[in-house]
């Protein structure tokens, strides 16, 4: 099995014309600069709100603490496939009157309908959950849930999912059983779905937001490559890491770790909650202690992906996913989803959640191969070859995010999204997945948000003049 590893040289070999027009500066070099306004960060949002503001006759300079574009959007092409994969974002959810995919278009990528009904669920040695067993199971799970929910709304204070769901299924009188099956489908459906265990998930507001229509879509070629025409021509220094932001009625300042200071009229933050949470950057003035309660009571999730590559597909090809009902509590290598439609290559991802998450990210990559063969191979009922080749995200242990996106945490509102995403007097403006009332935890909602802020920035600077 072949491990690599990520190279800034591989990235702008991946990105190329994309980045060729960005400044560039040395992570050792200090200096003092002025523009019109800052953007923290160059993923989704922070391009979003950075190319609106450029095309409006501004200057813009954005501060990214990675050596590459795209955030938690992540199209890796240093493994032995053919085709780039991404690690962070995988799909276009919603695709039906969403700005992402006509991003992909407009990039020359047909959008792939990913079809959650080529699937099925495999117990441990192989055996299909049958039709039948499924209709009941999944009959028996909303039955819980829309129950829970109920249960939920009565409370004074908002209970965990956890709680309201166990409440629930204690009502319905389930066997041992059933609640082990059902407490399977809600770890799938919503722990997978919120990249939080239902005791973190809030029973009152766990499913807010708007529907996302039009189903999910899939494109082969990698999604950071749709971003790429909004990073031409920007200024973006990379390996900038924000630790001070300084904001008053005059203008903002923001300081990196490496010794660069920027000066402006305005500055868009969209770094990753996680950031935030940690307390990663120094505000002068504080933050008010509202939006310091938002961050707090919202809560920032990671989900983890391992992709697999084999020279061959032994699984059955024409599935787009399948579950595994056999993992420690139900709770590790769960979901998969299969490369092979989109690709044409033999290859897995395989999803971990929350702790699990956590945990397996905590292991070296040859151990992860191990545990995932031994997974895929009680899932499939026959032994299974060792990967080629794997790929592994760590987002709750990359130091710039700290996690994979927002959820609603116990305690939180959708009222709080809307506090984070509140500019603080006229110069310093939130952006992000994670200020997105309507579509959280989404690139569509983080590039959204990065547009509206734009506009704020631009309303307010015209409002004064």
């Amino acid at each position: 099995m072949s491990v690599t590893n990520y190279s800034r040289r591989n990235f702008v070999k991946l990105c190329g014309g994309a980045l060729g027009s960005c400044m560039f500066l040395r992570k050792s070099q200090g200096a003092t600069s002025n523009t019109d306004c800052i953007v923290v960060g160059a993923g989704v949002s922070g391009l979003a709100a950075a190319d609106y503001i450029r095309k409006r006759g501004w200057e813009v300079t954005i501060l990214e603490a990675r050596e590459r574009i795209g955030g938690r959007v992540w199209s890796r092409k240093d493994w032995l496939g053919n085709s780039p994969v991404d690690i962070g974002a995988s799909w276009i959810h919603g695709i039906s009157e969403n700005p992402i995919s006509g991003l992909a278009l407009q990039a020359g990528f047909p959008l792939m309908p990913f079809d959650y009904g080529k699937s099925v669920v495999y117990n441990t040695g192989g055996s299909e959950l049958s039709q039948a067993q499924e209709s009941r199971l999944q009959r028996d799970f909303k039955k819980t849930l829309r129950l829970s929910k109920e249960w939920a709304e009565k409370q004074s204070t908002d209970p965990s999912l956890r709680e309201s769901f166990k409440t629930a299924e204690e009502t319905l009188s389930f066997s041992r059983d059933e609640i082990t099956r059902i407490n399977f489908r809600a770890h799938t459906e919503l722990e997978h779905e919120f990249a939080a265990s239902m005791e973190q998930l809030s029973a009152q507001w766990w499913d807010e937001g708007k529907e996302l229509i039009g189903g999910d879509a899939f494109i082969n070629g990698g999604l950071t490559t749709i971003f790429e025409p909004l990073a031409r021509g920007l200024d973006i220094r990379f390996g900038q890491s924000v630790i001070r932001v300084v904001h008053n009625h005059d203008g903002v300042s923001a300081t990196t770790s490496q010794g660069l200071e920027i000066r402006a009229k305005k500055i868009i933050l969209t770094v990753p909650l996680g950031i935030l949470k940690k307390g990663s950057i120094v505000f002068e003035p504080p933050l008010p202690e509202e939006k310091d309660a938002a961050i707090r009571r919202i809560g920032f999730g990671n989900y983890q992906k391992t992709v697999l590559l084999y020279d061959q597909v032994f699984w059955n090809k024409d599935l787009h996913m399948f579950d595994w009902n056999g993992g420690a509590k139900g709770n590790e290598w769960a979901e998969w989803a299969n490369l092979y439609p989109f690709t044409g290559e033999p290859a897995l991802i395989a999803f971990n959640t929350a702790e699990a998450a956590l945990a397996i990210e905590s292991m070296t990559d040859s151990d992860i191969a191990k545990a995932a063969t031994e997974a895929l191979s009680s899932a499939l009922g026959k032994r299974t070859p060792p990967p080629k080749d794997i790929l592994v995200s760590r987002w709750g242990h990359d130091p710039c995010s700290l996690g994979a996106y927002s959820f609603m945490g116990v305690g939180a509102t959708p009222r709080d999204r809307v506090t984070l995403g509140k500019p603080i007097g006229r110069s310093l403006h939130f952006a992000g997945e994670a200020v997105s009332k309507n579509y959280p935890a989404t690139m569509r909602g983080a590039y959204e948000s990065g547009l509206a802020a734009a506009k704020q920035c631009l309303g307010d600077a015209n409002s004064r003049s």
